[in-house]
């Protein structure tokens, strides 16, 4: 498999961060009208749906909490705890404040979080290309 690699040009690296949010937005959006026509129980993918709603968001300059980022996803909060509890578990997000605004329980992706998807956007516009 190969893997695309954002070039250190800060300009390059702003175009592939660019195509990576429309590659993420894209994913997410074809989840969310899947969704819509076929029963969802048939695609309960929940921590992947909060990681790709979290990067879109983070791109877009968002701070999302525990509460907003469950009804993105379509679950109840507790569930969408429990998920948090696990992904954060596995280092790909990580919960803290926002000290400007104030608010507490925010979830955000951890740089590992961050790198993985990037990576995984990354080779499937590869995959995609061939």
């Amino acid at each position: 498999m190969h893997s695309v690699r954002i070039h250190p040009d800060s300009d390059l690296e702003e175009r592939n961060r660019r195509e990576l949010l429309r590659r993420a937005q894209l994913l997410l959006l074809c989840r969310r009208r899947r969704r819509d026509i076929f029963d969802a129980a048939m695609f309960d993918e929940a921590a992947w749906d909060a990681l790709l709603a979290l990067y879109v968001d983070e791109q877009g300059g968002l701070t999302v909490s525990a509460g907003s980022l469950a009804e993105q996803v379509g679950i109840r909060l507790h569930i969408m705890m429990r998920w948090i509890a696990y992904l954060e578990g596995h280092g790909l997000v990580v919960r803290g404040t926002d000290a400007l605004q104030g608010r507490s329980g925010l979830i955000r992706l951890s740089d590992k979080g961050r790198s993985d998807l990037e990576r995984y956007f990354a080779d499937t516009l590869v995959m995609a290309a061939q």
